[in-house]
């Protein structure tokens, strides 16, 4: 049986793929592991960082406040709910040299007023940044 963390499926000879019977720390045993309610890990490290805010959506611009930070997007608290798949600008002050970095985002995620965006049509120039700002973080914590 495979461990928690493992892959669940197994490759039967002659037969399609079948989900293993498996134990996770945040379920009961089951044998159905697409509904099996654990946390797979993230493509990228989040780093808490803190720091003024302001997304333009629409027409509306709202003021908020980052909590972390990854090569993939940003975790923040805004004024005010903005509905999940919607396109955002997101505008981070000081974030290079004095300098305010302008990424397009889509919120991937909305409750209440906390909401994680994704990064889109990011640069190479943006990306490296973000990447020594975390390496940063990384070298401090």
């Amino acid at each position: 049986m495979p461990k928690y963390g493992q892959n669940p499926f197994l490759f039967a000879p002659g037969r399609c793929i079948v989900a293993a019977t498996f134990q996770s720390p945040l379920t009961e045993r089951t044998k159905d592991c697409a509904v099996a309610n654990y946390a797979p890990s993230r493509r990228h490290e989040r780093r808490a960082w803190h720091s003024e805010i302001r997304v333009v959506e629409g027409g509306n611009v709202l003021a908020g406040h980052a909590k972390d930070i990854c090569e993939a997007g940003l975790g923040v608290v805004l004024s005010r709910p903005v509905g999940k798949g919607q396109t955002v600008k997101v505008e981070l002050p000081k974030i290079y040299k004095s300098a305010t970095m302008v990424l397009n985002a889509v919120v991937r995620y909305q409750k209440d007023q906390s909401h994680g965006l994704e990064f889109v049509s990011i640069t190479d120039a943006q990306q490296h940044i973000i990447r020594q700002l975390l390496k940063d973080k990384k070298s401090q914590a």
